[in-house]
């Protein structure tokens, strides 16, 4: 996959922006990523090679990515040799932190986006488009379809079945696991 990327400054941190996708792919885009977190002033020698990442990852596949009591989780740290810090459950971030050398963080990096296409079809949708049944002569044959039901299958309660005013056809079913991600639907 070929990728425009473009080097954005916001303070003391860098960041790889992607500008753009050439051909398609099932893997996610992650849209930012820094490319150093070292504290401003200090020079890289002091921390060796080693810089820390950061990955926007949705929360709703962190669960995927940390595995059944970690194990997930233990499994790429041990693979990379990486540190990775994924936000707890009850915190709001999107944002997953590879820490390492370049290779172990390229690695950890691999691995996770790996983890979260697998994964992604398990996330539910999220919106949904339809359109609505408005027709009136519609509407009165399924009442009288439920009508009829009712009155066959005298078990079946009267509020088993959709106000036929609310039918629907359902078009489509997306995943918008972002503010970002539905401002582009």
């Amino acid at each position: 996959m070929n990728t425009n990327v473009s080097i954005v400054e916001v303070g003391t941190r860098r960041y790889r922006v992607r500008t753009g996708l050439a051909g398609s792919s099932k893997t996610p885009a992650i849209d930012f990523r820094a490319t150093s977190h070292n504290p401003p002033g200090e020079s890289k020698a002091k921390h060796g090679k080693s810089e820390r990442i950061s990955l926007n990852i949705p929360r709703q596949v962190h669960k995927y990515i940390i595995g059944p009591r970690g194990s997930t989780l233990d499994k790429l740290r041990q693979e990379s040799r990486a540190k990775i810090t994924v936000p707890p459950e009850r915190s709001r971030s999107d944002v997953v932190e590879i820490e390492g050398l370049l290779d172990e963080r390229q690695k950890a990096e691999e691995l996770i986006t790996q983890i979260v296409a697998n994964n992604m079809a398990k996330v539910p949708y999220t919106h949904f488009i339809s359109l609505p049944l408005l027709d009136i002569d519609v509407q009165r044959k399924v009442g009288e379809f439920q009508r009829d039901a009712q009155r066959i299958l005298q078990n079946v309660d009267s509020s088993s079945f959709v106000h036929p005013g609310s039918l629907h056809i359902t078009l489509g079913m997306l995943r918008l696991l972002s503010p970002a991600d539905v401002t582009r639907a």
